[in-house]
């Protein structure tokens, strides 16, 4: 019994290291090609939040300013901030965008995921 177990085991074989080798080189060579291709998806669906979180900011203030019976450049941040559910994380911290809203020149200032100011934008 003991030499038929020892002759099982005796037969079997693993990898030798040339083949673990050449598996670890392909797995490298196929990183290599695709990592770059997943770096610039990452970075192009940042930005596409990024635009869209500017496009609800737009629509916040052309909101605020129908519901309150404002001008567009006289709606305040807090106004604003009420017309947006959730928060703007994917627009950088503390980050200023001169937009145009409806053929009004804005300052947008965003400040801890919100709107902070918005002014008219000095040309």
């Amino acid at each position: 019994m003991i030499k038929i177990i020892k002759r099982l085991f005796q037969e079997e074989q693993g990898f030798t290291l040339i083949e673990l080798l050449a598996v670890v080189a392909i797995l490298g060579i196929l990183v290599a090609v695709v990592a770059p291709n997943v770096m610039q998806f990452i970075e192009d669906a940042e930005a596409g939040a990024e635009d869209a979180e500017w496009a609800i900011v737009e629509d916040a203030i052309v909101n605020a300013a129908m519901q309150e019976n404002k001008d567009l450049e006289n709606v305040s941040a807090a106004d604003a901030n009420d017309y947006i559910d959730g928060d703007l994380s994917a627009i950088e911290e503390e980050e200023k965008e001169d937009m145009e809203v409806q053929g009004v020149d804005l300052e947008i200032e965003i400040e801890d995921n919100e709107i902070a100011r918005i002014n008219e934008a000095s040309n």
